[in-house]
């Protein structure tokens, strides 16, 4: 992951958030994340994140397949692997 790309993600998750100043972020080992947004993405700022090298990861969901749209849950961090 470049470091450009940690920072556009971060930048635009930081929209979503009712206070952007707020701690909304963590990270463990070898992921950044960023903790559920208070307001849902759109789909086009979705694909950013995609696009950006970002996913999301929960239980449910089938880790061979590649991380798309309709994977998205807003009650869900996103994570950047670094």
């Amino acid at each position: 992951m470049r470091t450009i790309n940690i920072i556009a993600g971060m930048s635009l998750l930081l929209t979503y958030y009712d206070d952007p100043v707020g701690y909304h972020s963590g990270a463990e080992h070898d992921e950044i994340y960023m903790y559920p947004t208070a307001r849902p993405l759109t789909p086009d700022d979705v694909q950013k994140m995609i696009d950006l090298g970002w996913h999301q990861e929960y239980d449910e969901r089938d880790y061979n397949e590649d991380f798309a749209v309709r994977h998205y849950r807003p009650d869900e961090a996103w994570v950047a692997y670094v």
